[in-house]
């Protein structure tokens, strides 16, 4: 794994999939610690240029929403080929993981994944805190 992605200094890998990956990375910038969420856009073929628009304006709505449950996007952009959005990183445990260690969680936080009930695992990554809060929620890349 490469120390730096941009100017951003890789910390750890946080998640995995086919097309891109979630880190905890340091902005070196503003010296905050992050969530850098990348999209390898090469794997969209001709549909990347319009993957990564479509990427762009979902990262310039989301910035500008404002609640206690959300992380802020702080920027997203294109760097070395991959769409890169920074949000806030929070310290937590995934849904996927506290249900694949049988942790138990409250009907709080079971009616705060409601929403994501349908979307899979590898487009939706939620952080389980005190509150709940959603981190990143990309769009459907079933459409491309």
């Amino acid at each position: 794994m490469s120390t730096k992605i941009g100017h951003f200094e890789i910390l750890s890998e946080l998640s995995k999939s086919a097309t891109g990956a979630v880190y905890k990375a340091n902005d070196p910038q503003t010296s905050q610690t992050v969530a850098l969420k990348t999209i390898q856009l090469s794997a969209f073929g001709e549909q990347a240029a319009q993957l990564e628009q479509c990427l762009l304006a979902e990262a310039e709505t989301t910035k500008v929403l404002s609640h206690s449950n959300l992380s802020p996007v702080f920027g997203a952009g294109e760097i070395d080929g991959q769409f890169c959005a920074a949000m806030e990183y929070i310290q937590g445990n995934s849904i996927a993981t506290m249900l694949a260690n049988k942790e138990g969680f409250s009907i709080w936080d079971v009616k705060f994944a409601a929403a994501s009930i349908t979307l899979t695992p590898t487009k939706f990554f939620t952080i389980v805190s005190s509150p709940p809060r959603l981190c990143a929620a990309g769009m459907a890349l079933s459409e491309f």
